[in-house]
């Protein structure tokens, strides 16, 4: 995936499961998180780095959300 150039909330979502083996069902534009943490995460240039995360956006391009490194809950990936 390219990234679009521009980045918002988005028209549609789901609940996300963090996995280790499967990238999200679709590409995320945005993620919410809802509860403090941190978030392991694959960006749409492929890059993987571990984000400390509290209650609110995380307005990045998102292909996967790891199950390991990831304590944070109540995820939410918008596209």
């Amino acid at each position: 995936m390219q990234p679009s150039g521009s980045i918002s909330a988005g028209a549609g979502g789901f609940l996300v499961t963090p996995n280790d083996s499967a990238d999200l069902a679709k590409p995320a534009r945005t993620l919410f998180v809802g509860g403090y943490g941190t978030v392991k995460i694959t960006t749409a240039l492929g890059d993987t780095f571990v984000h400390p995360a509290t209650e609110g956006y995380l307005t990045m391009e998102v292909t996967r959300v790891w199950a390991t490194d990831t304590t944070a809950t109540d995820i939410v990936a918008y596209y």
